[in-house]
């Protein structure tokens, strides 16, 4: 037991110290930390049929430091009222910033419900953090107590950013930038950069969690040099090929157990192009100059991409190393290349046939690998190398088939994931696709479990806020139920969103205004 400094909580537990020793009496102590177990009416000897409360807890203070005034005063009764308070005002929050689901397709509601939840407990608050609430990656067994860009800021960016709200919503993207976005895979608590420059995937994400924030809540003009000046940074450090970039070895990427997915990829090439075409839209909005050459260069990635990448036997992308190998995995990931932009039609049909039963889809959710690819397919690390996938990818799969135009697709992927709703409390890092079944060794919940409320609210039922304060929708029901959104708040309207199988009608602050066959709207 020892007192840890909060820029050592990182995705690893830390270390412990010495294990304390009993000084008696409900005590005990190390050289550091006093340990105080506490209770209130443990003593009782209830009649048959009675009923009795007691309460607990467990007191860590400085070394000899008396903990009966922490819980004394006031009582432990006093105490659990406060965290069930707490609890109810997060969730009253989250009430009013997150549309309520309600649905007659069986699993549906259960998921939705456990997707949100697995967010909600993700956000952390302690004085001496940094920001208030801290978005954490996990925590819920001691691991994870820190902030990763991808998984927070990157799949589940566009709900974040909805339950964080506009401050809040900043104080986190000046938390990521202060922090070291270009240089750091994470942050502790305190804002402290965990590691050097690793995840590929952080600047797309800081960039995508801005662009979520400013169509969501308003756009801010002083970012726009911020969020050039980062995604420069890897055009300076990374060797390129071509118009595309070399993202290096393993550790940058999906930390695969085997080698192939690695140097020029498809993704993050592909984010990369989205993010200069979003830096072409705000300049534009903006009226700054330069948006046609911001755009220009998205293009000209996007076409490097299909030339020097795509296979068009296998239907497929290449991963190309610097000696000139050419490796060919099967990895999700290239779904990604998809749902920004760098695919034509006829890649778009060739990726999506690999979509089957016994490659990329098993009967309980989506696999990081195909079990195609014997080369590259095993089960030791379902998260990004096969027979699972971490927890925001079979969701962001089904928003992406939903934006892409695939609803029938995206609704297959996300529904073989709905068994997560009524089997666990809250979401994991990652699941088996075989089995409805979690591993035993990685950590307990992920707030990229947020992916699912978010694939739902803006891929089922199409949601699309834009720059410009306007919303856009285009709803796409299941064929076998009935879903309502009731609550969606943008820019000061409640859009409320009524789906059933070739029907939908959309309500703006309770008046009705579109019912129909489901098509594009502008809805505000």
């Amino acid at each position: 037991m020892r007192k840890v400094p909060l820029g050592e909580w990182n995705f690893v537990p830390p270390s412990g110290g010495r294990l304390p020793t009993s000084r008696g009496d409900g005590i005990w102590e190390s050289e550091a930390v006093r340990i105080s177990l506490r209770h209130e009416g443990l003593a009782f000897h209830p009649d048959h049929g009675e009923e009795a409360v007691c309460r607990l807890a467990v007191v860590l203070t400085d070394a000899g430091a008396d903990a009966e005034s922490d819980v004394a005063e006031p009582s432990l009764a006093e105490r659990e009222d406060e965290t069930t308070g707490r609890w109810r005002q997060r969730i009253r929050q989250a009430e009013e910033r997150v549309p309520r689901l309600e649905s007659d397709i069986p699993g549906l509601e259960d998921y939705y419900r456990r997707s949100l939840i697995s967010g909600l407990i993700c956000l952390w608050e302690h004085p001496l953090f940094k920001i208030q609430p801290l978005p954490s990656v996990s925590g819920m067994d001691g691991g994870g107590i820190n902030s990763y860009p991808w998984d927070a800021a990157g799949y589940a960016g566009q709900v974040l950013t909805m339950l964080l709200g506009a401050d809040k919503s900043m104080e986190y993207l000046r938390f990521m930038e202060e922090g070291g976005i270009d240089r750091h895979i994470s942050f502790a608590p305190d804002g402290t950069g965990d590691k050097p420059f690793a995840y590929s995937y952080s600047l797309w994400s800081f960039v995508h969690f801005a662009w979520s924030t400013f169509c969501q809540h308003g756009a801010d003009r002083e970012w726009f040099s911020v969020l050039r000046r980062v995604l420069e940074v890897d055009e300076r450090r990374l060797s390129r090929h071509g118009d595309l970039l070399d993202y290096g070895e393993q550790h940058h990427l999906l930390e695969m157990r085997g080698s192939g997915y690695e140097h020029v990829v498809c993704s993050p090439n592909a984010e990369r192009a989205w993010c200069y075409e979003r830096l072409a839209d705000l300049a534009a909005f903006f009226g700054m100059e330069g948006a046609a050459g911001w755009k220009e260069r998205a293009d000209r990635i996007r076409e490097a991409i299909r030339e020097e990448l795509w296979d068009e036997s296998a239907g497929w992308f290449h991963s190309v190393y610097p000696d000139g190998h050419r490796e060919l995995v099967y990895s999700i990931q290239a779904y990604d290349a998809l749902r920004m932009g760098a695919c034509t039609s006829e890649m778009a049909m060739a990726l999506l046939s690999h979509l089957q039963d016994g490659k990329f889809l098993g009967p309980y959710g989506v696999s990081s690998v195909s079990a195609e690819d014997e080369l590259h397919y095993e089960l030791n690390d379902p998260d990004w190398s096969g027979g699972g996938s971490f927890a925001g990818e079979g969701p962001i799969l089904a928003q992406t088939l939903w934006e892409t135009g695939h609803p029938d697709l995206a609704w297959d992927v996300l529904k073989r994931h709905l068994w997560m709703g009524s089997h666990l409390p809250y979401f994991p890092q990652e699941h088996y696709c075989d089995r409805p079944m979690t591993p035993a060794h990685k950590r307990a919940n992920n707030i990229s479990g947020l992916a699912g409320v978010q694939a739902i609210l803006f891929g089922m039922a199409g949601m699309r806020p834009q720059l410009d304060g306007s919303l856009l929708a285009f709803p796409r029901p299941p064929a076998e139920g009935r879903v309502t959104l009731i609550g969606y708040t943008f820019r000061g309207h409640r859009i409320d969103a009524h789906m059933e199988p070739g029907y939908c009608r959309i309500d703006r602050d309770g008046s009705c205004i579109y019912e129909g066959a489901p098509k594009r709207i502008r809805v505000v």
